[in-house]
């Protein structure tokens, strides 16, 4: 199997991928002697040699290995694909929803919204409805004692990110 090293995904910046990265084809056939073949990762990691990408990607890339001077590869590239949109920055703040409260707790809310930043791609725009957007705090198995929490967003579009979320103190 192979996969990006998102490390190595070198974005402009102002830009976030606004699809999943596809890879043709996701896996390769590598033939060598055994104990560097057993010492292959798996899944193999490519990377990719570009830098401030702003635009849908579609390039093929070398698969490189460890020892591959003893290796052969087929294919020895693959496609990597994947799109590109300016990322617009959004603030407003969250309906906080309490999940799995113990039942031995009187919850004490100083406020009903959380406040937050997220960075949405350009094309994904009229998916976002701050109306429906949630922060939950899930208090499953958490400990007695005092603790600053940070609430997970729900309802934002696919591949956004929250840049800022406040945290929420709990103590019981």
């Amino acid at each position: 199997t192979v996969r990006l090293d998102t490390s190595s995904l070198k974005l402009k910046k102002g830009y976030g991928l606004a699809s999943f990265v596809s890879i043709l084809p996701d896996s390769i056939f590598v033939e060598g002697p055994k104990p560097v073949i057993g010492a292959l990762p798996e899944p193999v990691a490519i990377t990719l040699p570009f830098r401030n990408i702003d635009e849908h990607f579609m390039e093929d890339v070398e698969v490189t290995l460890p020892s591959s001077e003893f290796v052969k590869r087929d294919p020895p590239t693959v496609a990597v694909m994947f799109n590109v949109q300016k990322m617009v920055t959004m603030k407003d703040s969250a309906r906080l929803l309490i999940q799995n409260l113990p039942s031995s707790v009187w919850p004490v809310m100083g406020r009903k919204k959380i406040p937050y930043t997220v960075s949405i791609p350009q094309n994904m725009l009229d998916q976002f409805h701050p109306d429906s957007m949630t922060a939950v705090l899930n208090l499953q198995k958490l400990p007695k004692g005092e603790r600053l929490l940070v609430p997970a967003l729900t309802g934002l579009p696919p591949f956004s990110k929250v840049v800022h979320i406040d945290s929420v103190r709990v103590k019981f």
